[in-house]
């Protein structure tokens, strides 16, 4: 697996109706609010026991979103989106 690069962003999680999943990221540009469509998956890691399995919930964006305020990229397919714990 290549090195995959991580977007720790502030999020809010919320489901629309049906297997769509949208993610709400604050910009880092200009701090206004975004919905993007992803997809959620699970990223294995490695684990001190052997019989445990970890795996790590993360978002990959269906496509490259733009802030609708100031038009800069904030997501692409090619970026993982990690979930930061508070």
């Amino acid at each position: 697996m290549n090195t995959l690069k991580l977007k720790y962003l502030k999020f809010k999680l919320f489901r629309a109706q049906g297997k769509m999943t949208k993610l709400r990221m604050k910009c880092p540009h200009c701090s206004c609010w975004n919905r993007i469509e992803v997809d959620k998956i699970f990223v294995p890691q490695p684990s001190p026991e052997p019989k445990a399995k970890v795996l790590i919930p993360m978002y990959k964006p269906l496509e490259t979103e733009k802030c609708e305020k100031c038009r800069k990229v904030i997501a692409e397919p090619k970026e993982l989106i990690r979930i930061n714990a508070r």
